[in-house]
């Protein structure tokens, strides 16, 4: 019996961008989370899932000359629904203004996520199944600063999972899979620190055969820049 693979990316989705002439910035906010469920490119579940998401950018040593602009970017998701969702990460980035106005951020990190869903499957009945995923990527964040109250935040990120999946009292099965990211965010400062967010990502992440996942998310957050 062929194993149905879940191969999430999700865990890189809604990266936050780099904080413009700050120390650090974070986020966190309640989450939409829509994933479906490919096999052979067709959809077999979709999970709608609900629940919270912080992360940040956070300059490493910003009052060091050698060091200047190197910035961690640490994340954690959580989302329950039609299946368990936990997700965390963290990456390691160079923060290079280009204008007073435009900034990028490359990095390269690595997430983990964790997927539990019930699966019906014929003559087993309704089974739990569990589906582990590491994820090293590479990205690439931009932020434009349009005017002193608005930050828009764009991230394009690459990942490669392997992920493992059990079916309780049945079967396990591992795989690899590829796939990018994209996400976007608008910030709106109602003080110098303070600003209200709304975040939208996609991930895809598929196998040769067209296995596994296309997800979307949606976030309204809080931000605070230091």
């Amino acid at each position: 019996m062929a194993i149905r693979r879940c191969l999430l990316g999700l865990a890189c989705l809604m990266c936050p961008g780099a904080a413009a002439e700050a120390s650090g910035k974070i986020d966190v906010g309640p989450i939409y989370v829509n994933m479906r469920v490919l096999m052979n490119g067709h959809t077999q579940d979709r999970l709608d899932m609900y629940g919270a998401r912080a992360d940040a950018t956070l300059q490493v040593c910003p009052d060091h000359n050698y060091l200047e602009g190197l910035v961690v970017k640490p994340t954690i998701t959580y989302a329950d629904g039609k299946g368990t969702f936990f997700a965390t990460g963290i990456g390691l980035g160079q923060y290079i203004p280009i204008t007073e106005t435009i900034s990028i951020t490359p990095s390269f990190g690595f997430a983990y996520s964790n997927l539990q869903t019930w699966v019906d499957y014929p003559f087993y009945g309704r089974l739990r199944q569990t589906t582990r995923a590491w994820v090293p990527y590479l990205s690439l964040d931009a932020t434009y600063s349009p005017s002193e109250c608005w930050m828009i935040s764009g991230c394009i990120q690459y990942g490669w999972a392997h992920t493992r999946t059990n079916i309780h009292s049945l079967a396990s099965s591992e795989g690899r899979s590829s796939g990018a990211s994209y996400s976007l965010m608008v910030d709106y400062y109602i003080t110098e620190c303070w600003s209200v967010n709304a975040a939208w990502a996609y991930n895809e992440q598929l196998t040769h055969e067209l296995h596994g996942t296309r997800a979307s998310g949606g976030r309204l957050g809080l931000g605070y820049t230091y």
